[in-house]
């Protein structure tokens, strides 16, 4: 499991600016997602453009070279902690890129053996990698490609994805021309093997949800491990939809075509604080 985080402002900002107080925090969970980072952005109708290491962000100076750079207006940054037995590989890296689409995954997808089938038949050739996590990506893709909005090719594919495999989580961010996509999903009990053994009971109790805070020069969405007590949380089982310019936020329901307006400074309907 991963961690990660995602953005969207008016104008481009760093990640320095989006988290001042915060951001020693962030990296430091590096230590226990240390198969490299990836940084994709945007920066209005230029990109999606993504940098990959395959070095711990804590011990690669470019991590902070980086984070320091106004590079988007939108963008992701992700720390990996590769699922077994899945390369540690440039091909493997978040974000992934398609066309002007960007998306990276927190969460395994099994069996890895049939993984392609996530994919529609057409589809199944292009991943250049080995990843559930690309695959999930790619099927939202070709969803869209077909005239689906990204919240119907999000919800269609984790439909799919629920229907035929079990993923422990499917939480994913996804950036379009104008929009951050934020999903939260994940299984009620994620945790049924020695893989986790890494992880407190305290940290498991939250470890998947997904949280955002508006600040002075955007809004971020996080996964947990970090951060202060002045952020909110995406109700479990919904999409989060930011648009970059207005900051507007409406959270859309996985399974239903109910969607929310929220106001972009209180708690989420079913979230907490």
């Amino acid at each position: 499991m991963c961690r990660f985080l995602a953005y969207a402002a008016p104008r481009p900002a760093s990640i320095t600016e989006l988290v001042p107080r915060h951001l020693q925090e962030f990296i430091a969970m590096a230590r226990k997602n240390a198969d490299g980072w990836g940084m994709g952005y945007r920066n209005g109708n230029g990109g999606p453009f993504a940098i990959r290491s395959l070095l711990s962000a804590e011990e690669d100076d470019g991590f902070m070279a980086a984070a320091a750079r106004r590079l988007g207006d939108t963008g992701i940054v992700h720390l990996r902690s590769a699922t077994p037995p899945l390369a540690v590989d440039y091909a493997n890296s978040h974000p992934f890129v398609h066309g002007d689409l960007m998306m990276a995954h927190n969460g395994a997808i099994f069996p890895q053996q049939s993984l392609d089938e996530i994919l529609p038949p057409a589809w199944r050739g292009r991943p250049e990698g080995t990843t559930d996590s690309e695959r999930y990506f790619l099927a939202i893709v070709a969803a869209m490609e077909e005239g689906c909005t990204p919240v119907e090719a999000i919800r269609r594919t984790v439909v799919h994805i629920l229907d035929r495999f079990q993923p422990s989580c499917l939480n994913a961010f996804l950036v379009t021309p104008d929009t951050l996509y934020a999903t939260s999903w994940h299984q009620e009990e994620p945790y049924p093997d020695e893989y986790y053994r890494l992880f407190t009971e305290e940290e498991l109790a939250t470890y998947f949800h997904l949280r955002y805070r508006v600040g002075e020069h955007g809004l971020v969405i996080a996964s947990t491990g970090w951060g202060g007590d002045d952020w909110h949380t995406i109700s479990a089982g919904h999409v989060l939809e930011v648009r970059r310019l207005e900051l507007t936020l409406t959270e859309h329901d996985l399974f239903s075509n109910r969607h929310t307006p929220l106001d972009r400074d209180t708690p989420a309907a079913a979230g907490q604080p």
